[in-house]
This record gives structure tokens, C-alpha cells and sequence, in this order.
């Protein structure tokens, strides 16, 4: 297997891509399970609902990213669910200064919503200094996301590879599944050479 974990939804839709995405592995993962932190943003009431359909309108005074509809959850929601997940790689995969474990290679196979902000968490984005991610993701894309530990033990990420779908062009380079190169594709809202650092892991996880 070109991966040692593999984390996926456990929505049906994401379920059935992992299953098409892993099943040429030549040998099974260390690790492979579903994670309900990787789904979709839950839309509550209006779950199953085409996108076209009637919705109430969003109330004037509640900002975009903390609006949360009946039963649903709010952009931030999501956030703070993306930087709980990379925190929570981040203490079980990614080596200390004292710890001498093997670069670990992980895949998530998850969606559209959760990808954008897993990079707003990746990229530090804050709407201000550094703009969000917008919700962009093509079907099937692949994101890189590299986390280490900087001199002083604290997580930190950086993105290194956005929306590559080169795979599903036959004339083209196949996608390398790989964090070890060094190609950036360009992706508003994606910085490869943006580094985000929890100064509390606890309070990082939301």
C-alpha cells in the first residue's frame, strides 16, 4: 500500500470512493477505519434536500461562517472539527523531538466542505490576514497537507499539493499519492508556504 493509515467518512458516498481508491493496494494499511470528523458539513433539516430547494433565508445579524441551520452545523462548526482532526494526527503520527517513529503516510478520503476547511485550519486562514479557502474541491481532487514539529515540539502544518485531479485525464501524469515531492499547485486561499502552529493543542481542537 502506498499508505500506512487510511481514515475515511463514514458517509456511504465517501465509503464507496475509498473502496475504489484502495482496492488496487498491494498490501493492506496499518490502519484503516472510518472517522465521523471527516464528514460533510451537516445541513440538519435540510439533509437529502436537492441544493435548489426552498431554504429559510440566513437572519441579517448572523455572519455567514456562524450560521447554523436547525439541526445542522456552521462553517466554524466544520473548522473546528478539521482542527481537531489534524490535531489528533498530529499527536498520534506525527514524531516528537524525543521520538524516533517513521514518517507515516495518510490517506483521508473525505468531502468537498470538510477539504475547504481543512485548509482554512492548514493555512491558518482568519478572512483578514489570510483569506479563506474557497469551497472548491473537484470531485475526486487529491490535497496534500504535510505535518511536523517544529524545534519546539508544536504541530505545524503546510499545505503542499490543492486540487490535483490529474488522474482522471488518461493523457495525462498520473497523481503522485506521495507527500515526498515538491509539487504546489496553485489554489486560492492555499499558501504552500503558509505554516499554521497550535499554541495549544487543547484549545487548537476546539
Amino acid at each position: 500500500s502506498p499508505f500506512d493509515v487510511v481514515l475515511c467518512s463514514d458517509l456511504l458516498r465517501c465509503r464507496q470512493t475509498c473502496h475504489l481508491a484502495t482496492k488496487g493496494f498491494c498490501h493492506e494499511p496499518k490502519v484503516a477505519r472510518t472517522d465521523p470528523l471527516l464528514r460533510e458539513r451537516a445541513v440538519g433539516v435540510y439533509e437529502g434536500l436537492a441544493h435548489d430547494a426552498p431554504r429559510k433565508p440566513r437572519p441579517p445579524h448572523v455572519p455567514p461562517r456562524k450560521h447554523r441551520v436547525e439541526g445542522g452545523e456552521s462553517w466554524d462548526d466544520v473548522n473546528r472539527r478539521a482542527r481537531k482532526l489534524l490535531s489528533r494526527l498530529g499527536s498520534t503520527f506525527v514524531a516528537t523531538k524525543d521520538d524516533s517513529r517513521d514518517r507515516l503516510r495518510v490517506l483521508c478520503v473525505t468531502h468537498g466542505g470538510f477539504i475547504m476547511e481543512a485548509m482554512n485550519a492548514a493555512t491558518g486562514a482568519d478572512g483578514c490576514t489570510v483569506p479563506f479557502c474557497s469551497n472548491g474541491a473537484w470531485n475526486t481532487s487529491v490535497w496534500k497537507v504535510e505535518l511536523t514539529r517544529n524545534d519546539k515540539g508544536k504541530l505545524c502544518c503546510r499545505v503542499v499539493g490543492a486540487n490535483d485531479a490529474s488522474h482522471l485525464d488518461s493523457g495525462s501524469p498520473r497523481a503522485e499519492l506521495d507527500l515526498r515531492d515538491d509539487a504546489v499547485l496553485a489554489c486560492a486561499g492555499v499558501s504552500a508556504d503558509k505554516w499554521w502552529a497550535a499554541d495549544d493543542p487543547v484549545s487548537a481542537t476546539g
